[in-house]
């Protein structure tokens, strides 16, 4: 059986070129992920700690406690407000950095069987013209 092997070749150059680009590209937005929620995290901790300390000041401040008192639940609710909407894009992005990936991906596996299909064909058709060759003729199997 033989295959044509420039053929060959230039299919698992494709693939060599094409897979380790994808798993760059995966590793790439996964780590854009990671970097947008730890942003995200550390936003909302600095909110939160702002929050409370502004709470604590109004609180220390006598002549106005309840005004304080209402102020620092508001900021509180605004700043865990603030913090969902960051989680919310966060979440976001990720699903469409993994959407992406996912169509990234999607296009090299088809390419990889789309190269497989071609070989498969090749391999196929240098079988039928062995098959067609006097029996002292057929190829060496090797």
């Amino acid at each position: 059986m033989l295959i044509d092997e420039q053929q060959f070749l230039d299919i698992v150059d494709q693939l060599r070129v094409a897979i380790p680009e994808e798993m760059r590209h995966a590793k790439r937005m996964n780590q854009q992920r990671s970097q947008v929620i730890l942003q995200a995290e550390q936003e909302a901790q600095r909110i939160r700690v702002e929050a409370e300390q502004e709470r604590e000041r109004l609180l220390d401040e006598s002549e106005i406690i309840r005004e304080a008192q209402t102020r620092a639940v508001q900021i509180v609710h605004e700043a865990e407000k603030r913090v969902e909407e960051i989680r919310q894009g966060a979440v976001e992005f990720s699903n469409e950095v993994l959407s992406s990936l996912d169509a990234e991906l999607s296009r090299t596996l088809a390419t990889v069987r789309r190269g497989q299909e071609t070989l498969r064909r090749v391999v196929e058709a240098d079988g039928d013209d062995a098959a067609r060759l006097p029996p002292g003729e057929q190829p060496d199997a090797r």
